[in-house]
């Protein structure tokens, strides 16, 4: 796939926000200990393209272990939270060196339909269009944070009143 034109190249400051991860409250039950994710959750609105509310929809696994993938297919559920409207499908990619990669794997089961937040950008690097993201949980919290974030009065969406 060709990139299109004007998406920026991916750098390590976008690596710092958009890390192709699960915040940790994303599964409450996890015993792995990770800073917290509202420390940069300011930052990641801003970088991000698009802040959208979506769902898991498909859990799959790629190739064999140890080299083993996931891909996680998220459908949006309704506007965006801060920055562009998205209506596709997307695809979230993990490989094993993904620090949110074992929580995937104990979670893989009960993933489809967990609602999240998905912070995204498209990028390109040798001409190739990529994907970077940050999934956090879905929850009154969450969303206060981000419009918080944006300037966003409580009542009224991103893009003005409704």
């Amino acid at each position: 796939m060709t990139a299109p034109v004007g998406l920026p190249e991916y750098q390590p400051e976008d690596a710092a926000l958009l890390d192709d991860t699960f915040g940790p409250d994303v599964f409450p039950t996890s015993v792995l200990v990770l800073p917290s994710s509202y420390e940069k959750l300011v930052e990641r609105v801003v970088r991000a393209e698009s802040v959208l509310p979506v769902t898991v929809t498909t859990v799959s696994r790629q190739g064999i272990p140890p080299r083993q993938s996931y891909s996680l297919v998220v459908t949006p559920t309704g506007r965006p939270l801060a920055g562009a409207a998205w209506s596709s499908p997307l695809v979230l990619t993990l490989s094993p060196t993904s620090p949110s990669y074992a929580q995937v794997v104990s979670a893989e089961t009960t993933l489809v339909g967990t609602p999240l937040i998905l912070l995204f950008r498209r990028y390109v690097a040798d001409e190739v269009e990529s994907l970077h993201w940050r999934a956090e949980p879905d929850t009154p919290a969450v969303r206060a944070a981000i419009l918080r974030a944006t300037g966003v009065r409580a009542g009224r969406g991103p893009n003005g009143p409704r």
